[in-house]
C-alpha cells in the first residue's frame, strides 16, 4: 500500500486564510474544549501583528477582556507593547521592562 504525500496547496491555503482558519478554531472549537476543562481565560496571540485577543470563559460562553482575570492587574495592552518592544530590543531588556510594569501595577 503506497502513501501519497501531498504538498500544501498554497493557492488554497494562503497565510491570511490559514490565520483566519486558526482564529476561527481558537474562538470556536478550542473555546468549547477550554470550557469543558475549566479554563477561565485564554489568549489568542498573533506574533506578526503584535496583538493579543484575550477572552474570559464564564456561564457557557466567552467574552473579550482587556485585563486578565487570572493574573490580577495584568493589562493585555502591556503584552502587546512587550511584543512591539521585542522587535526593537533584546529579550533581556524586554524582560526588565515587563518586570517594571508588573511591579508598578
Amino acid at each position: 500500500m503506497s502513501h501519497l504525500k501531498t504538498p500544501v496547496q498554497t493557492d488554497i491555503w494562503l497565510p491570511a486564510t490559514w490565520e483566519e482558519f486558526v482564529q476561527a478554531s481558537d474562538k470556536g472549537d478550542k473555546r468549547l474544549l477550554y470550557e469543558t476543562l475549566g479554563v477561565r481565560e485564554y489568549w489568542i496571540v498573533n506574533v506578526q501583528k503584535m496583538s493579543v485577543l484575550a477572552f474570559a470563559i464564564a456561564n457557557q460562553g466567552s467574552y473579550k477582556i482587556t485585563q486578565s482575570q487570572v493574573l490580577a492587574g495584568l493589562e493585555i495592552s502591556v503584552l502587546e507593547e512587550a511584543f512591539r518592544l521585542s522587535r526593537e530590543m533584546n529579550h533581556g531588556k524586554v524582560s526588565t521592562w515587563l518586570l517594571k510594569q508588573f511591579q508598578s501595577s
